[in-house]
């Protein structure tokens, strides 16, 4: 009777063992979910301080990061652009709860200023999030796609035939 027992244990815990399994990376979100959401709370951005004010965020194509930004003390208002595929970092900000700062490989994030024909690049912008329930939530999602261009930049660079 224990020899059962112990028999159809053993079967029970090997059958479970065998026909359950981790969540994986086929459940997380894609690339355009992900953006999607971000695009959903666009409303909770602000930018670093009190003199900025972003004017608009969006994201074309479900590639290209925008961000229309105006400082009220100089009056000058520019349009940041950055290719996500090439965000390769997304930190909180340690003196701050709110901030995120989006870090693209090399400079490129381009700042075109509106009614100057001055361009400058940058290799980062910051972003404020306001609402501290939904902060977590879009940083998350700036982490994740963080995971995603990554990935994407190890298939190009596979699909090239490049070994470095």
């Amino acid at each position: 009777m224990k020899t059962k027992i112990k028999l159809l244990t053993l079967i029970i815990f090997c059958l479970s063992a065998t026909l359950t399994y981790s969540q994986d990376a086929t459940n997380d979100a894609t690339w355009e979910e992900t953006i999607d959401f971000i695009n959903k709370n666009k409303k909770y951005f602000l930018t670093y301080d009190g003199e900025l004010k972003t004017i608009d965020f969006f994201i074309e194509d479900y590639k290209y990061l925008k961000i229309r930004q105006k400082n009220f003390n100089t009056k000058k208002e520019w349009i940041s652009k950055g290719d996500l595929f090439l965000l390769f970092e997304s930190v909180k900000y340690e003196h701050s709860p709110t901030h995120i700062y989006l870090r693209l490989s090399g400079n490129y994030f381009e700042d075109k200023y509106v009614n100057e024909e001055r361009l400058t690049k940058n290799d980062r912008v910051v972003l404020s999030v306001e609402d501290k329930i939904i902060y977590p939530r879009i940083f998350k999602a700036f982490e994740h796609l963080v995971h995603l261009a990554s990935k994407k930049r190890e298939e190009d660079r596979k699909a090239s035939g490049d070994k470095f």
